[in-house]
Order: structure tokens, then C-alpha cells, then sequence
């Protein structure tokens, strides 16, 4: 299979249940680094999937989160000279609103309004941040929806969704043909350190589960290229160690089943090679956890991310 970015070959990694809904395999791109994994749910088979899955930061690392994301905003439109009284910003996945209030607290900044699926986060966002939050869908008929009443939008915001949509690639074609002149700011995990991850998690129910792609500085530069898009700017931020701890524990999870499934597929499992796997495993996992115990703390600030500025050229 080749590269939906880049068209080289790619490598299939593993196979996963992906979101405990369909048999599906990961592939990675030794070119240009994106990760990503095919077949797909079906568009309302992921939407539901979502729908009552919603997860929340506590609001200190939120209120963190959005100041850094903001000010990367502010700083980088200032750097180009842009007049920020004129900015009309609209977030698609906009959680409660916390990028909203930071750019609204600051006063510069012509309009902000988000767009949010999740009922019970929006209604949060207007009640607490008093933000112009609504409730809606990431497609086709919403961007249509937005260039006809919302002409004046011009900086899109996508935080942390490119990488569970069914098809980002055709989301930034349609932005990028449907609205005017306008800029975009990205911010997803970074495959650098986030694909060594999808590799070995094939647990449906976890994290890496439900990511769909992850892309790297470059495969993400060239996505936006392929769609027209100019890049203003690319940083890249977080600690390189976030996931090794859990790499640790996947790894683990991993040689033991392996090793069950290998004993069973062969008829060559009996209760001593099942007790002293377990007990091993046991072992290891504790030993996993008094490490722990004295391991550097990293919480949801230190995951290694990708933030980008780009302009539709």
C-alpha cells in the first residue's frame, strides 16, 4: 500500500480492532513518517463512537494548554505583521472553549466562535467562559454552512483532530476551496515519538487506539502543501520521554500474549507455561511500578506535539 502523503511504499506494523469496531491495520511510511491505519469505521460509526466518549483535562492544564496554543497564535500572526483586529477565528473541536476565552480575554482579536460536538462541553464553555461556543459536526455541509452565513472567517483552528478524522486530507481540501483567503493553526501528537507507540498498542479501548493518523513534521508539512497551503511556521514541543513508560508496560503486555497465543495456535499450552507467564508478567508490572514510583511526572503539558501556522496560498 502507498502512502496517501507522499506515495511511497509503506510497511504494515500490526493489526488492531480498531475502536473495538473493525479488523484494521497500521502502516508507516519510512519516507515521509506518517503512521495511519486502514480500513476505517464508517464516518457514523466513528461519530457515535465519540459521542459518548468524551474526555476532560482538569481545568488547570486545560487553562495551560490553551495559553500556550494562543499565544503561539498571537505571536506568529504578530511576527507577520497581521492586523489582529481583523482576525475572525473559528476552532472546529473546540472542547469548552478554552482557546476561545485566552484569545477573547486579550481584546486584539476582531471575533472568536467555536464549534463543538459534545453537548455537555458546550454548555460549560457558555455558562463558565462565557465563549461563543455551538454545538456541531466537523463535514462537508458545516463548512458550506460556515462560508455562506460566516464569509469573514479567516483563521481556522484545528487542535487535536486532524488525527481521529476519517479523512484529514480531504477536511483541508474543503477548507481550503470553500472559504476564502485564510489562515489555519494545527496542533497533533508527533509520530516521532507517538508512532513507536501506535506500533505496539493494539488495545482498542486505549489512547493510541482511536488515533487513526499520526503524522510527523514532515509528512504533516507535505499534507498541507498537497492542499494548497503555505507554511508560515512549524514548532515542535514536549518531552521526548513521555511515552517511554508506557512503550515499558505495552511491551510487556505484548510478549505475554504473544506467548499464550503462540502456546494455544500450537495446542501446547498447558496450567505450568499459563502460571509461570502470568507471574512473570505479574513480576515485571510491579517491578514497572516501583520504577514509576521515582520516574520523572509528566502529565497531558509534556506530550510531544506538532503546532503549525499555515495561509491558503
Amino acid at each position: 500500500m502507498n502512502c496517501p502523503v507522499c506515495n511511497c511504499g509503506t510497511k504494515n506494523i500490526n493489526s488492531v480492532y480498531l475502536l473495538g469496531l473493525i479488523e484494521s491495520s497500521t502502516y508507516y511510511c519510512p519516507n515521509c513518517g506518517l503512521y495511519f491505519r486502514t480500513p476505517l469505521p464508517s464516518i457514523e460509526a466513528i461519530y457515535s463512537y465519540y459521542t459518548s466518549r468524551y474526555f476532560r483535562y482538569p481545568e488547570s492544564i486545560e487553562m495551560e494548554m490553551a495559553r500556550r496554543q494562543g499565544s503561539f497564535i498571537l505571536r506568529k500572526l504578530s511576527n507577520e505583521q497581521i492586523d489582529l483586529s481583523k482576525i475572525n477565528y473559528l476552532e472546529f473541536g473546540a472542547g469548552r472553549g478554552w482557546v476561545l476565552s485566552y484569545l477573547q480575554s486579550f481584546g486584539s482579536i476582531n471575533s472568536t466562535m467555536g464549534i463543538e460536538p459534545d453537548e455537555v462541553s458546550v454548555r460549560w464553555g457558555r455558562e463558565n467562559l462565557e465563549v461563543n461556543l455551538n454545538k456541531g459536526t466537523l463535514n462537508e455541509d458545516l463548512i458550506t454552512e460556515i462560508s455562506l452565513n460566516y464569509p469573514e472567517t479567516n483563521l481556522i483552528s484545528l487542535i487535536h483532530v486532524l488525527e481521529h478524522l476519517h479523512n484529514p486530507f480531504e477536511l483541508l481540501a474543503l477548507l481550503k476551496k470553500n472559504l476564502k483567503e485564510h489562515f489555519l493553526f494545527l496542533e497533533i501528537p508527533n509520530a516521532e515519538q507517538e508512532g513507536p507507540v501506535m506500533k505496539i498498542d493494539t488495545f482498542p479501548w486505549s489512547s493510541m487506539g482511536q488515533h487513526f493518523w499520526s503524522f510527523s513534521a514532515k509528512s504533516l508539512r507535505l499534507s498541507l502543501e498537497n492542499c494548497g497551503y503555505q507554511i508560515i511556521s512549524l514548532e515542535t514541543e514536549g518531552n521526548p520521554h513521555y511515552w517511554d513508560r508506557s512503550i515499558e508496560r505495552l511491551s510487556l503486555w505484548n510478549r505475554y500474549f504473544n506467548f499464550i497465543s503462540e502456546k494455544q495456535r500450537y495446542g501446547d499450552l498447558n496450567l505450568m507455561d499459563f502460571f509461570t507467564a502470568t507471574c512473570n508478567l505479574v513480576a515485571r508490572n510491579g517491578i514497572i511500578k516501583v520504577k514509576s514510583l521515582v520516574a520523572p511526572k509528566y502529565t497531558r503539558l509534556d506530550l510531544p506535539i506538532i503546532r503549525i501556522l499555515a495561509k491558503s496560498a
